[in-house]
């Protein structure tokens, strides 16, 4: 009875320093599992800080543009990645630009949106599609036809939506909840460089144009005229200048008044925007001139 009682008690005690060995190594897994979860979160947010001071570095836009594109790839592993521009969904027409993973070059597509990104910008929301169907990718974020899974997430920043940003994938992929995150904070990081680079090419555009004629002012003239001449000298290429005015200009402006004289000055403007070519410049180099 006595050895019964006391190997009862042996095998009790065996069997609570397995159970706790096995609840210690169990408890180490779940600690290191822990720290790997860590230690890969705190990667993430590196690598995304990295993407964000490398996007908000340049107020050129392209420069924003391929590196908010490169870094969308290499952070989500997307094999490809556009962005749609256009800041209102009443303006049915934008830019798309769009890179692949294993390419530097940026292809511009201006054309009018499709359904996905009109609903992105009109909702401000983020649409999944883990199996796309149908035309509808190609015709929404100008993917190719191959691409079997695609995102888009709102570049919005202060409350303005500026655009979308979209993600493709060739193969089957499940959109999880930590990838959506990380491309929404993409997004969110993308649409602040995007809009300081926006507003930098608007405020550059305008100190380069005549406000009344939307033609080149003289600032852009003498720099243009000023590359012109060189490049003609280096290539022994002639160069054409053509400087025309209004005939009686100050006769318009003394019987029908100012408003008359900007009117035919604009109208003019606009005959000559219309029948330049893409590598002239017109310019408004004085008053009438």
């Amino acid at each position: 009875m006595f050895n019964a009682l006391r190997f009862e008690h042996v095998l009790t005690e065996i069997l609570l320093t397995v159970g706790f060995v096995r609840l210690f190594n169990r408890e180490l897994v779940e600690e290191k599992l822990h720290h790997q979860k860590l230690e890969l979160n705190l990667e993430k947010s590196k690598n995304l800080l990295s993407a964000a001071m490398q996007m908000t570095a340049s107020l050129n836009l392209e420069e924003t543009l391929q590196t908010l594109l490169q870094r969308t790839n290499a952070l989500t592993g997307a094999d490809i990645a556009a962005i749609f521009l256009g800041r209102q969904p009443e303006k049915l027409a934008g830019r798309y630009f769009v890179a692949r993973r294993d390419s530097d070059l940026i292809a511009v597509h201006e054309q009018s949106m499709g359904d996905l990104t009109e609903q992105i910008l009109r909702s401000g929301c983020p649409i999944i599609m883990d199996n796309v169907r149908g035309g509808l990718k190609s015709t929404s974020a100008n993917m190719p036809d191959r691409v079997t899974a695609l995102g888009g997430f709102p570049l919005q920043d202060k409350g303005e939506i500026l655009g979308a940003l979209f993600v493709g994938f060739e193969q089957p992929h499940s959109f999880g909840k930590d990838q959506q995150l990380l491309l929404t904070s993409i997004a969110d990081h993308g649409a602040l460089a995007l809009r300081n680079a926006v507003l930098f090419e608007e405020v550059e555009q305008l100190s380069l144009t005549d406000p009344l004629t939307r033609l080149a002012n003289r600032r852009q003239f003498n720099q243009a005229l000023a590359m012109e001449l060189a490049r003609a000298r280096r290539y022994a290429h002639p160069l054409s200048l053509v400087i025309l005015d209004v005939d009686h200009f100050k006769h318009i402006n003394d019987t029908w008044g100012h408003p008359a004289g900007d009117a035919a000055i604009q109208l003019i403007s606009g005959i000559l925007r219309e029948h330049i070519r893409v590598a002239e410049l017109a310019a408004r180099i004085g008053g009438d001139e």
